[in-house]
């Protein structure tokens, strides 16, 4: 069997709003080890055994390992919600390629995590400041108990070197107008950039003030988004900075320091706005909507509505579209909030029948427009169009429906993933590929192709779809030799679950002048009779080594 196709320019077309965004589920229950890729069809097409107890996040990288946040159980560390301690890479197979943990008495890295461009990971950390440094920092006494306090940092982590490269602590700025004799005392009003220390739940639960449950990245601005729970704000800070810098409020791109460039969701916190003003409720997972994506650049949420105001209690995707401009500022006229004080987006179920998740949950805008909203304690995912109308429904079953619970979830369009990132060109070695189109491709025509010219432009194909690979040699190679015992099942069928794996084997030492090239890979469905192709996967590329 053999594809044929035309090597014509085509743009790759969205799909209609009203079908679900095509790609795999991630899906890491909150009571079991494992995690797991979900097709279209809601079948299971791979599973990451694991043997720690989930610390909630967990996320696929570009080069299609799954990252994973993990709980330290020890009985020295802290009890809190969210707890983690621990983070680790796993191959497709499961093999762990690095570890990291920060767990003590005194702090501990939770919730959750998000990958920098450069590989570097940023992480959410506690750190106990103790009840009694709050107070002397000008904490009302009376709204602590004897103990821990509980504050935050964001690290910054090399994964290569276990290092922290990075950090930025929000001990460092406060504000407080609770005692004129206490550090920081000022005018709270007049100080957005910093947090009050008298804001937040009162009485604390086990010392634990802010509570941030998620981070996001922005590439182009160079910022980090904060989701602050117990606060029911979202803050955006400059990562551009330096640590020292990050500790002061001058310095980075926006010459601010570690100041807030913009907080979002409770005007209150801030001594700008009342109760009624309130937009955000105990939220989770805050995130720009990426580059390409309908929104792009809007703040996406999930607003839990744990004791909205007028006493409803209902949850509710959000989205807002920030007041800030090209190169990153944001604007704030003197004496107001922040705004914007309306939503650009939202959905809060079907009309008449709200739905309701009091912790965890989250969101995620898709390629065509849907988005893709977990209700965490439920177990229960939905993709909704842009008008509100419900396209996709699962519900988690594992470890059982009465323990299904999600922390979030996350959707790919990523459909190969290699065995390993690179070909040793000293002796005989292989690569194994790993094939995931889903069930909703069974039985489907099948090619996997490979060049070693990039990715860019790539190359048109009949249907209108775009191969990621430039047309070289080597992919010429690789067409005329398909299933040969260098190329094993290169071409094929899909099986039952719409997958397949596929083998690239060297005989013997490579020519040292390979040594540093990089081949990519992807595979195309399509019609053996028309050659029109309806499915192209995402490059994976692999790294020829000494």
């Amino acid at each position: 069997m053999m594809l044929s196709f035309a090597c014509t320019l085509a743009l790759s077309l969205p799909l209609a709003q009203s079908t679900p965004q095509e790609g795999v589920t991630l899906f890491s229950p909150i009571f079991s080890t494992d995690c797991h890729l979900l097709d279209g069809e809601q079948n299971i097409v791979h599973t990451w055994n694991d043997s720690a107890t989930p610390g909630l996040a967990a996320e696929i990288l570009p080069n299609g390992n799954l990252l994973r946040s993990y709980a330290i159980n020890r009985p020295n560390l802290p009890r809190l919600g969210g707890g983690g301690g621990g983070i680790h890479e796993l191959d497709w197979n499961g093999q762990v390629l690095w570890d990291y943990q920060l767990a003590s008495p005194t702090e501990q890295l939770h919730h959750d995590f998000t990958v920098l461009p450069n590989g570097n990971v940023l992480l959410l950390v506690w750190e106990d400041m103790s009840s009694i440094v709050a107070v002397a920092e000008g904490r009302d006494p009376a709204s602590v108990a004897p103990g821990p306090f509980w504050s935050e940092r964001v690290i910054e982590l090399n994964p290569a070197t276990g290092t922290i490269v990075w950090e930025w602590r929000l001990w460092d700025h406060l504000i407080q107008d609770f005692d004129a004799g206490k550090p920081n005392f000022g005018v709270v009003a007049d100080h957005p950039q910093r947090v009050n220390i008298n804001a937040g739940l009162l009485p604390l639960v086990s010392g634990d003030w802010t509570h941030m449950n998620s981070v996001d990245y922005h590439p182009e601005f160079d910022q980090i988004m904060l989701s602050v729970r117990n606060l029911s704000e979202v803050w955006i800070i400059d990562h551009s900075t330096n640590t020292l810098e990050a500790s002061t409020e001058s310095g980075g791109n926006y010459n601010m320091g570690g100041g807030l460039l913009y907080r979002w969701g409770n005007t209150q916190n801030y001594d700008r706005g009342v109760a009624a003003d309130q937009m955000l409720f105990e939220q989770h997972d805050a995130q720009w909507v990426p580059e390409g994506h309908p929104g792009a650049g809007n703040m996406l949420v999930f607003n839990n509505g744990v004791n909205r105001t007028g006493g409803n209690y209902w949850s509710s995707a959000d989205e807002i579209t920030m007041p800030v401009d090209l190169a990153g500022n944001y604007t704030l006229t003197p004496g107001q909030p922040f705004g914007p004080s309306t939503l650009s987006w939202t959905y809060a179920g079907q009309p008449g029948n709200p739905f309701f998740a009091a912790r965890l949950s989250g969101v995620g805008r898709q390629p065509n427009g849907n988005t893709l909203i977990c209700n965490g304690p439920a177990g229960q995912v939905v993709e909704v169009d842009p008008a509100g109308n419900i396209v996709w429904d699962w519900t988690n079953s594992l470890p059982s429906l009465a323990s299904n619970g999600l922390f979030k979830v996350r959707r790919y369009q990523r459909w190969l993933w290699p065995g390993e990132e690179s070909l040793t060109a000293s002796a005989a070695n292989q690569v194994e590929f790993h094939l995931v189109a889903g069930e909703e491709h069974a039985f489907e025509d099948y090619i996997l192709l490979g060049n070693k010219t990039g990715i860019d432009v790539g190359m048109g194909l009949p249907g209108g779809l775009r191969l990621p690979l430039n047309q070289d040699k080597l992919l010429q190679r690789v067409f005329r030799n398909l299933n040969t015992p260098s190329l094993n099942y290169f071409a094929g069928q899909l099986d039952a679950g719409g997958g397949a794996t596929a083998t690239l084997k060297t005989f013997g030492p490579l020519p040292s002048s390979a040594v540093g090239t990089t081949l990519n890979f992807a595979f195309v469905l399509g019609n053996t009779v028309t050659g029109v192709m309806a499915f192209v996967s995402n490059p994976v590329a692999i790294e020829i080594v000494p």
